[in-house]
């Protein structure tokens, strides 16, 4: 019987917004967030300080603060320049499978590092155990979750909160479909459920 060849994850997420993934990932989302909830987290975070029993306060936010990117841009570069050997991230940065991108000196990768988004250059620095520093996150929606979809931002970084009666996300982003966020098509990528992968949400 012939084996399928499956895609790579990083080949999926650089076709994570084909058209055939986007149905994948709008179908992802449809089961995985279940509703806004701005208005009721927003009212707990105002009265948060002064009413003990409120089920939200920024102190019980996680993910709440992140990388200060320019910050760690800059500490990337100084690691890069400091290294007696910066052929690991020159192959990190032209991996075919990933980046492929034509770095060989100390400029050009500093043009690679401010082409990445935000989850790419956290990566790459906790890869490579560069230090950074933090700054809060700015949330402009708040949306309530399943307990898989909660599990699995608070893994990769995002600002999540546990209220007792439901599961919230602090979205960074606004403006877009959720199904366009990066951490959506990077969590679809994880379960293997996008076109090409093993475990394909792909219409035959």
């Amino acid at each position: 019987m012939k084996t399928l060849k499956t895609i790579t994850k990083e080949q999926a997420i650089k076709a994570g917004n084909d058209g055939q993934n986007q149905d994948i990932k709008s179908r992802f989302v449809e089961r995985e967030v279940y509703c806004n909830v701005n208005s009721l987290v927003e009212y707990c975070l105002k009265h948060g300080y002064e009413d003990s029993e409120s089920p939200v306060n920024l102190d019980e936010i996680e993910n709440y603060y992140s990388m200060d990117v320019d910050n760690a841009i800059e500490a990337a570069i100084d690691y890069f320049g400091s290294t007696n050997d910066p052929s690991e991230l020159i192959d990190y940065a032209n991996d075919p499978d990933t980046y492929n991108r034509r770095v060989k000196t100390k400029g050009d990768f500093e043009v690679f590092l401010k082409s990445l988004d935000e989850d790419e250059l956290k990566q790459l620095c906790d890869d490579f155990s560069i230090g950074y520093e933090t700054e809060p996150q700015e949330i402009f929606e708040w949306w309530a979750v399943s307990s898989y979809l909660y599990d699995q931002l608070k893994a990769n970084g995002y600002p999540v909160v546990d209220t007792g009666s439901c599961k919230v996300w602090g979205r960074t982003t606004t403006g877009q479909a959720i199904l366009l966020d990066g951490v959506i098509t990077r969590i679809c990528a994880d379960m293997e459920i996008l076109e090409g992968q093993a475990n394909s949400w792909a219409k035959k």
